[in-house]
Order: C-alpha cells, then structure tokens, then sequence
C-alpha cells in the first residue's frame, strides 16, 4: 500500500491487487520517504477491499495482522478481518473479535493513538484448545493481553475480505500472517518495508 509497489500482494499467495477506492492519495510513510503510504480522506469514509481469493486469509483459529498507522481525525474502524481494530474519537482503541457463529467480543483499550504522529500496531489471536489468547502492540511494546476461556467453538470470521479504513489518516506496511506471531517477531517486522536511502 503504497506509491511504489501499489496495491499488489507482495506475498507467495498471489491475491489480485486490493481495490483503492478514489479520494486516497499516497502520502508520506513512516520511513518519511515520498509515496510510501495511503491516506484516507478526513471528509468521507472510504474502504481499501483486499482480496482473499481462494480463502487465502481464511486463518479461522490463528491471525496477525501489523501496520502503521498515523491518525489525522475522525474515529472510524482502521482494519476488519475476523479481529477489528478501531479507533474512537478520543483516540482510544476498541477491538473486536469477530466469530463466524454468536456474539463478538469487544476489548476497550485505555491506550491512545495519537494525533499526527506514526504508531505501529500488531494485534495477534490463537485459539490453544479451548482457550483464545489475544495480545495488543503498540510500537513493539505489548499493552494488552487477554485469555478467554471455554472458546472451544470460537473461530475467527475471517472468509470474506480484509477492509482498511473507516477513520481518517495514513496506513502502510500493512501485513497478514496466519499465526499468532510473537512480540518478537513483530518486532523484527516493524521497519522491513522501509526503504533505503539512495
């Protein structure tokens, strides 16, 4: 997501290039490089459609997903695929794990996201048995970590296509994994779309 590999999979998967809806524009990344993110409108809200062709994202019991994000206003959702991360208005984070059957399960998060400046976010989900185990970064430091019990039948609803967007602001790097990475290796992820200077 980006000016110079545009919306095109980058990975061994092969999904046809994510639908960039008009009023985006690339901006500035979080490697402060030209065009090495996608901004989304303060005005409208507008979604970035990825395809999951063939249930490529289909992760059903284990899912990562980072990205960077720089928030310029308006609350809204920032990406839904089986887990949900959105943002209020007080910038605050809200997550919402999303089953294919029952009720979803909704996570405040008293940490804020700021205005106007870049934050790396990975959020990570594996079902062990009967126990789901959730965890939160922010910048490579873990705020959050909650274990639910009895999920035994709680597989994430991840079949149709990811969805970027929602609030205003800027995301880059954004990257799906379909297991439940460690604080560790998202941390060694963190700047592996950055560029080099020339």
């Amino acid at each position: 997501m980006n000016g110079i590999t545009g919306p095109r999979d980058n990975s061994l998967f092969g999904n046809p290039p994510a639908r960039i809806p008009k009023g985006t524009k690339f901006a500035p990344g979080p490697d402060k490089r030209p065009s090495g993110s996608v901004e989304l409108p303060i005005r409208r809200k507008v979604y970035i459609r990825i395809p999951n062709r063939k249930g490529t994202l289909d992760t059903k019991t284990a899912l990562s997903y980072l990205l960077w994000v720089y928030r310029t206003g308006r609350k809204g959702s920032i990406v839904s695929h089986g887990i949900t991360t959105y943002v209020r208005r007080n910038g605050r984070l809200l997550i919402r794990l999303e089953p294919r059957r029952g009720r979803p399960i909704f996570i405040r998060v008293l940490r804020k996201l700021p205005l106007r400046r870049w934050s790396y976010i990975a959020v990570s989900y594996e079902l062990r048995g009967a126990v789901g185990v959730f965890e939160l970064y922010l910048n490579s430091r873990r705020v959050l970590r909650r274990v639910f019990k009895g999920m035994s039948r709680f597989i994430l609803n991840t079949r149709g296509s990811p969805l970027v967007g929602g609030f205003s602001g800027r995301v880059a790097c954004l990257r799906f994994y379909r297991a439940a990475l460690t604080g560790r290796q998202l941390a060694r992820r963190k700047k592996k779309c950055f560029r080099k200077c020339s």
